[in-house]
């Protein structure tokens, strides 16, 4: 006589199995989701760290005589701003940096400190800290630090300035 039903052990092992499977491929779902997350924000903090980089140097680009420039800027913290009406870029000390986060306008796509009224808050802060180095030499430190479930992150880049005029 043949059996044509399932027993009950062959239901509950094959239910095992598909539990596991669905299991499985959540957790992978969940993962990825949260590596996305995460790479997007290192991904902006990588943009913000070489813009602070760019704006110090685009601001000794433009002086037009390394001299007073490179006398103009002494070792310290510094953060970047930008006038959001003219889109010129400013060098301002700033003994504490990462107090204020930065704002984002999505119609202009820019990330800056003021006025407040022009953009959402951030989870993203950037300081930049200038030291003379050999020979004339400024180097230029820019880190942006953020907030990620609950944990503090921070990416930092290095530029270096010479006058090259």
């Amino acid at each position: 006589m043949r059996q044509k039903a399932f027993t009950l052990l062959e239901v509950i092992v094959s239910l095992g199995i598909i539990v596991v499977g669905l299991v499985g491929s959540l957790t992978l779902v969940s993962f990825t989701i949260s590596g996305s997350a995460t790479s997007s924000l290192k991904l902006i903090a990588a943009g913000l760290a070489q813009e602070g980089i760019e704006t110090v140097r685009n601001s000794r680009d433009s002086s037009g005589n390394w001299g007073s420039w490179y006398s103009g800027i002494s070792d310290g913290s510094y953060r970047a701003e930008i006038n959001t009406s003219n889109f010129k870029w400013t060098i301002v000390g700033d003994s504490t940096p990462f107090e204020e986060k930065l704002r984002f306008n999505s119609a202009t796509g820019l990330y800056f400190y003021s006025p407040p009224s022009q953009g959402s808050l951030t989870l993203f802060s950037r300081g930049l800290t200038v030291i003379s180095g050999p020979d004339g030499e400024k180097q230029i430190f820019s880190e942006v630090r953020w907030q990620e479930r609950g944990r503090n992150r921070s990416l930092k880049a290095v530029g270096y300035l010479y006058n090259w005029k």
